[in-house]
């Protein structure tokens, strides 16, 4: 018998991005936190450039561990 071919997950990636811009949000509260990035702490730059790194190597790693075969 065949085996069937995974299909990638599309609610995995959208509920990583929603829990990572929430854990952010929170984060950036501690600095209090403006929607205007001029009015911030000088400390929220340095943390939103660790964030959005860190965020795009465990997204990278979430996908990944999909184990999706590409044609």
């Amino acid at each position: 018998m065949e085996k069937r071919r995974k299909r990638p997950s599309y609610l995995v990636p959208i509920a990583f991005s929603l829990m990572e811009i929430m854990m952010m949000w929170l984060l950036l509260s501690l600095f209090n936190w403006a929607i205007n990035p001029l009015e911030w702490n000088v400390y929220a730059y340095g943390v939103t450039i660790i964030w959005i790194l860190f965020s795009s190597v465990k997204l990278s790693f979430v996908l990944k561990r999909q184990n999706v075969q590409y044609d």
